[in-house]
């Protein structure tokens, strides 16, 4: 009887720092001590990694944050936010977890800049709505790499309206880049029937339409 009660006591102190590791808050990103908080998978977070930064592309609260790449501190700045659509400061950005390393994609990366799809307006979740988050991916921007993550131009899906017809009522992109020569990315935009390919110039995000129908002589 002694021997189980001395057995169970050990366990019960062995146990009893991780309950409390566990159940204590994460701290405020603006501490020096690293930044841990759990990592929770949601619809409209996205983590990926690059050469120079971890990013967090947050579609709730419309930001990119850039994290460094071996421990869960932000990067360039006291909360990693290096594009906030909404002038929102006080909306808490999401934070890096140290177990989350799994989850991340690599950073779509070309000529010295990052490549990020985000949704063109920020969600606040009124209280007590049970609506579903929507990706809209309509939102495309070009961050410096080597200018701490300084927005280079972003375009918007609705900017593509031109090539398509006069009642189109949605826009938005496919969520994949690839790399065409000279300079310029492969961006896909979906209306409400059809698809068009459009070459983007790296440089300042000039669209050019690849899908022209020939002209006639």
């Amino acid at each position: 009887m002694k021997r189980s009660l001395r057995l169970g006591f050990i366990a019960l102190a062995l146990a009893t720092p991780f309950s409390r590791y566990e159940a204590r808050p994460a701290p405020d990103v603006d501490e020096e001590s690293a930044v841990l908080s759990p990592c929770v998978s949601v619809a409209y977070v996205d983590y990926y990694v690059g050469s120079n930064a971890r990013w967090i592309v947050d579609r709730q609260n419309g930001s990119v944050s850039a994290w460094e790449l071996n421990r869960p501190l932000p990067l360039w700045s006291n909360d990693g936010v290096v594009f906030r659509l909404s002038s929102r400061r006080n909306v808490a950005p999401s934070r890096l977890s140290a177990t989350s390393a799994d989850s991340f994609a690599p950073t779509t990366e070309f000529f010295g800049r990052a490549y990020f799809f985000l949704n063109d307006a920020s969600r606040v979740p009124l209280e007590g709505a049970a609506s579903p988050f929507v990706r809209r991916d309509d939102l495309l921007l070009a961050l410096d790499l080597r200018a701490q993550g300084r927005l280079v131009w972003k375009l918007r899906a609705r900017d593509f309206a031109r090539f398509f017809a006069s009642d189109v009522s949605s826009l938005q992109f496919l969520p994949q880049l690839e790399l065409l020569p000279n300079d310029e990315l492969l961006a896909v935009v979906q209306g409400d029937r059809n698809i068009k390919r459009f070459a983007i110039s790296a440089a300042d995000g000039t669209p050019r339409l690849l899908d022209a129908p020939a002209q006639s002589k």
